[in-house]
């Protein structure tokens, strides 16, 4: 492959990176086998500010506007130092405030214009005394060193509807919360836990699941009320199941109507289906649900209730046997449900509408793909009662928005174009603008539109270049936006729809672990980062991937560095994209800065360009991605500056998974690898996700037996180094996988460098492991490449 067919699209410049610690910029020029003090040391500061790295959704994902959208507020999770007589993590709670508290309107409607800052609204002292239901000192106990043993860690929290209180939802407890006085009063507590907590529509109830059943309290407190019970063992209320909350993304298994006066829930029947066991390093144990590929499903089905009791109505869907229910929705009517219907080989999902009170349902239409369905959570009724917003990516393999009405007759294509829709934020029916997030500009961007009911007057609302993630208030009047490029961390503003991107209010960087340090001006501490390049590679089979490379500091074209590849590909994963990347960006800077190019390269099957680009790797996983990866390691081989036998490869989950199958398949371009949490064989992992794009693993044996990592009898031509990190917790990868490996290595002599992380699961969220973590990746990558 010649150098003159890959073409560069975007260089991006140094930028100063805004931080909750400093850290110091490495020389970079020096052979990364041999360290000095001096590196070394700022190595460790270095890794120390990565492991304090907060998850880069993390205040989008938990901020709430208040009802009447003057007021936003997130959660952040605190952890206490080593030296802290309490060492249980808490979640406190921040919101934006003028900086000056002078202000010409003082109506309950508006938001202050101008500057704001980042305020504390509840301390963590707070939240637990309301948790717990009392002021008294909270007492130390041996061991409350994470989360786990926090029984009054702040899981959530809502508005109330009079703007002036808040709803605080504990692992085990639920309290309101006064804002102006901070008087509070426990709504409920207890030994046992609760989860998918929710406030009714008039803010009067509260449901909540325990022991897998759906109760009900009063806002006022009180004695609470079993709703919805479970009839048996193994079967579960209104809560998502392990494969459905993790594989099909359903938060919550149970919708409030829009006038309080019913929930419709799930009922999951675990009974057949395949358990998995996870075993504690104290010996305890517990089992999650887990469908094996080929074995039994969760029988589920939808079911109504009346808050004011009586029997409960079953929707009439038909079979449900092999089948899964990933949405469900209520109409602004109140007595009309809408129910999704997917298919076991996820390639045909029906839309359903159900009469609630007789449970008699109507098929509005069908959605087929040849490949599979990607289920969205894009499905709106409008309040007129006769029509809603749909999408789908049957048109050229793009998801777009479409109008129907309630016969299933498609009405308006809002959305056209070799481009995807990637969220539907907000509808403001008054004024006929829809708002959604997309490609349109670049699939390595995202930016919110606005667009009519009709499909016209389509425009561009965002325009700084990188990611806006969209959080509207009520009306859809103003919104939130967590800007980030790959240079620049996540920065909130409050913007008016009215005047395009006229900024209400916005400040400069997010909340970590507390207040962002400052030195004695007042500057939060700042690092150097080296800019991230974005280019367009052309495969040799003709198709065009993005990638994205950083190069050392002080680089010198004239001199020989090695490579590390860093790799995600997998289904939903966009790694080359211009947002900041968390914890694994700052360790790809810390990496370039000590002398490596790193190189990154969303091969055919990840996300961002639409489905066809993700079809490839269906009914087969792993040739096509090291395929495109391989097309990757032969550009760099094209530079001059690439040491050839120098090139590593580093992924976790999915990417990990690439890893293996990157230094056990012929030929192997890689010195060393480090794969974290890899799969080693599909049909260790649940069947919702590996049938999803292997099919059924009897009739298509061959390409479930090709997927495996270890195919071709691979271990017998393993060499170089390998490092596997796995977590004895995690979920989502079991611990059979690096077991299988490493059995398989030992049958040849051979070993895998095995760091196992006990007790920690699939992510990795405590400090101190982390640390180690980023310190042992570091460690081999520059023992070995």
């Amino acid at each position: 492959m010649k150098k003159s067919e890959f073409s560069l699209l975007v260089a991006l410049a140094l930028f100063t990176l805004l931080t909750a610690a400093p850290f110091e910029v490495f020389a970079g020029q020096h052979d990364p086998i041999k360290e000095n003090t001096t590196s070394k040391a700022s190595r460790e500061q270095f890794i120390e500010r990565i492991s304090a790295e907060p998850d880069a959704n993390q205040q989008i994902e938990t901020l709430r506007w208040s009802p009447n959208g003057t007021q936003v507020a997130w959660l952040n999770l605190v952890i206490p130092p080593a030296k802290a007589a309490i060492k249980t993590p808490q979640r406190e709670i921040w919101t934006l405030a003028p900086v000056s508290s002078a202000s010409d309107d003082k109506s309950a409607e508006s938001m202050p214009a101008g500057p704001m800052h980042p305020v504390l609204l509840l301390s963590t002292t707070k939240v637990t005394n309301a948790l717990r239901g009392t002021d008294a000192p909270l007492q130390p106990k041996l061991g409350d060193d994470d989360a786990e043993s926090n029984s009054f860690l702040l899981q959530d929290f809502a508005w109330s509807t009079n703007n002036d209180s808040l709803l605080l939802i504990g692992t085990q407890s639920i309290a309101w919360l006064e804002l102006s006085s901070g008087k509070s009063h426990i709504v409920l507590t207890g030994d046992e836990s609760v989860s998918d907590v929710s406030l009714a529509p008039d803010t009067r109830t509260i449901s909540f699941i325990r022991n897998h059943s759906l109760w009900l309290v009063s806002a006022d407190g009180g004695q609470p009320r079993l709703l919805a019970k479970t009839p048996h063992e193994g079967v579960i209320v209104g809560e998502p199941d392990w494969p459905y909350r993790n594989d099909l993304h359903l938060s919550r298994a149970y919708e409030w109507s829009p006038d309080s006066s019913r929930i419709a829930f799930l009922e999951t029947d675990d009974r057949a289906v395949d358990k998995y066991t996870l075993r504690k390093s104290s010996g305890e144990a517990r089992q999650i649900v887990c469908p094996k590929p080929g074995g039994e499903l969760p029988l589920i089905r939808v079911l109504v209730q009346r808050i004011a009791g009586g029997e409960p109505v079953e929707m009439n869907l038909g079979p449900t046997k092999n089948y899964y229910l990933p949405r469900i929705a209520w109409l602004p009517d109140g007595r009309r449900l809408a129910i999704e219907r997917l298919d076991r080989r996820q390639q045909a999902l029906d839309l359903f509408l159900a009469d609630t009170v007789t449970g008699k349902t109507r098929l509005l239409f069908t959605e087929k793909d040849k490949y599979w369905i990607n289920v969205s959570d894009d499905l709106y009724f409008l309040k007129d009662g006769k029509t809603f917003l749909w999408s789908s990516e049957r048109n050229g393999g793009f998801r777009h928005l479409y109008l129907y009405d309630l016969q299933g007759k498609e009405l308006v294509q809002l959305t056209r174009g070799d481009w995807e829709v990637t969220s539907l934020n907000a509808v403001d029916e008054t004024r006929q603008q829809v708002y959604f997030t997309a490609t349109e500009k670049t699939p390595l961007e995202r930016h919110l539109y606005a667009i009519k009911l009709d499909g016209t007057g389509m425009k561009r609302i965002t325009q700084m270049p990188g990611t806006h993630e969209i959080r509207f208030a009520a009306g859809a009047a103003r919104f939130s936006d967590s800007y980030s490029s790959r240079m620049t961390p996540p920065q909130l503003s409050i913007l008016d729809v009215e005047h395009g991107d006229a900024q209400l209010a916005g400040i400069s960087g997010t909340q970590h672990q507390s207040q962002p340090s400052t030195d004695k001006t007042g500057t939060p501490g700042s690092a150097n980062l080296q800019p991230v390049e974005f280019m367009t590679l052309s495969l040799h089979m003709g198709a065009t991937v993005h990638a994205f490379v950083i190069k050392p500091s002080a680089f010198d074209p004239t001199r020989k560095y090695p490579v590390i590849v860093y790799l995600a590909g997998g289904p939903g994963e966009q790694l080359v994209r211009d947002n900041w990347a968390g914890s694994a960006g700052l360790w790809m800077q810390l990496m370039a800065q000590q002398g490596y190019i790193i190189f990154a390269l969303d091969n055919q099957g990840t996300t961002g360009r639409g489905h066809y680009f993700e079809e490839p790797i269906h009914l087969r996983l792993g040739a096509q991605e090291l395929g495109d990866q391989r097309d990757g390691v032969l550009y760099l081989k094209t530079l001059p500056y690439v040491d050839q036998g120098r090139i590593g490869v580093c992924g976790w989950g999915y990417g990990g998974f690439l890893v293996l199958h990157a230094m056990l398949d012929r030929p192997v371009p890689f010195a060393a690898g480090f794969a974290g949490a890899p799969i080693v064989d599909w049909h260790y992992y649940d069947a919702v996700f590996a049938e999803r794009y292997l099919d059924d693993p009897v009739v298509h044996a061959d390409g479930w037996a090709t997927s495996v990592a270890l195919a071709n009898d691979s271990p017998r031509f393993f060499k170089g180094s390998l490092m596997v990190a796995q977590g004895t917790q995690d979920e989502v990868v079991h611990m059979e996988n690096v077991l299988t490996l490493q059995d398989h290595l030992l049958d040849e002599g051979k070993s895998a460098d095995i760091l196992l992380l006990s007790d920690r699961g699939h992510r990795i969220d405590d400090p101190p492991t982390r640390r180690l973590l980023f310190t042992r990746m570091t460690e081999f990558f520059l023992k070995n490449l």
